[in-house]
């Protein structure tokens, strides 16, 4: 008789108490996504100065990068600096690609205290990076890049396979003494709430 009970209590909890009760729908939304695709040097050569071993994490609001720059030697003043950007319609065919821009600095120490951008990735070296440059290894930890940098590159235009590519040299005087290719993306994800 106890064993009738028993049961019948589980049966009517069942009934009454769902035990997967239901959910609210799931709405998906749309947000654009800020993707690193590579960050390495330009070719696979050795350089006095070398970002290397670069990881990037986002959120939705932020970049956070770490990763360390390797100077095998002192380097002497001026160091200029030459970026070259450019953007593609097609990640995967590079004939998509056309110029952007293209931007020179005779002196990078100079641009460092002008340009915030600059500022934030500098102020994230440990230990602090001061011109002229001593030879050392310089780590990046948590550096927070915030995405209203990018902005620029949230374009209208809605290629499928889009790519923002910039290539980077350092030079001391005539000397090359740092190349260094990356590229990214700007894409839509969805996002369940």
């Amino acid at each position: 008789m106890n064993h009738l009970h028993v049961t019948f209590v589980l049966s009517s909890f069942y009934f009454f108490h769902p035990i997967f009760p239901a959910r609210a729908p799931t709405i998906l939304q749309r947000r654009k996504a800020f993707m690193v695709e590579y960050f390495e040097k330009c070719e696979n050569k050795g350089y006095p100065w070398e970002a290397t071993n670069f990881s990037f994490v986002r959120d939705d609001t932020s970049l956070h990068m770490n990763g360390w720059v390797l100077v095998n030697r002192d380097i002497r003043d001026p160091i200029s600096l030459q970026i070259k950007m450019d953007r593609c319609k097609d990640r995967t065919d590079l004939s998509s690609c056309e110029h952007v821009t293209s931007i020179k600095w005779p002196d990078l120490c100079g641009a460092v205290k002008l340009i915030p951008n600059f500022r934030i990735f500098f102020d994230a070296l440990e230990p602090p990076l001061s011109c002229p440059v001593k030879k050392n290894r310089y780590f990046v930890r948590d550096s927070v890049l915030p995405l209203d940098i990018v902005s620029t590159f949230l374009t209208t235009a809605r290629p499928k396979k889009p790519l923002s590519k910039v290539h980077c040299t350092l030079y001391e005087g005539n000397r090359l003494i740092s190349c260094l290719a990356a590229g990214w993306r700007i894409r839509d994800i969805k996002i369940r709430s």
